[in-house]
């Protein structure tokens, strides 16, 4: 019996690798490389006239902890920090700036509820934060995986 592991295994490794890597491209965001709590988001825009600048807020447990680079809403904005392990109650805004020029938040009922989110010792949890219907509705998913598979 031969020791090697099927091949399907080996491409399920690699695939899982490199989608863990897409979210520490070089230059792409301000996230630590050691950081246990990573924050993505972005929006379907149905036209190039709804792609405005924004940016997300991050608040934790009550306190303004960060925010996102500013880029359009298609584009993938990142946040990470290193946060003690335990619950966490974080509240994701959302900041548009349209052709008028003022930074205005979505509508509070078009925003993401405040939720706890728990950080796990040795592990990464990452926050996927989607908006789409102009902004209306968002998906929101939580992968967590091993602090030593990144770099």
């Amino acid at each position: 019996m031969s020791s090697r592991r099927p091949l399907w295994f080996c491409l399920l490794a690699i695939g899982l690798l490199g989608a863990c890597r897409s979210f520490f491209r070089p230059g792409a965001s301000s996230v630590p490389a050691d950081a246990n709590f990573v924050l993505t988001a972005s929006d379907a825009v149905a036209s190039a006239a709804q792609d405005e600048d924004c940016y997300l807020a991050v608040f934790v447990d009550g306190k303004a902890a960060g925010q996102t680079a500013v880029a359009l809403k298609s584009k993938e904005k990142a946040w990470g920090e290193v946060l003690p392990v335990g619950n966490h109650l974080f509240r994701f805004e959302e900041w548009v700036k349209p052709p008028s020029g003022q930074w205005t938040p979505l509508p509070a009922d078009w925003q993401p509820t405040e939720r706890f989110i728990r950080v796990e010792p040795g592990l990464r949890t990452v926050v996927s934060l989607k908006f789409y219907d102009a902004g209306r509705r968002h998906s929101l998913e939580i992968s967590r995986f091993p602090l030593t598979v990144l770099p």
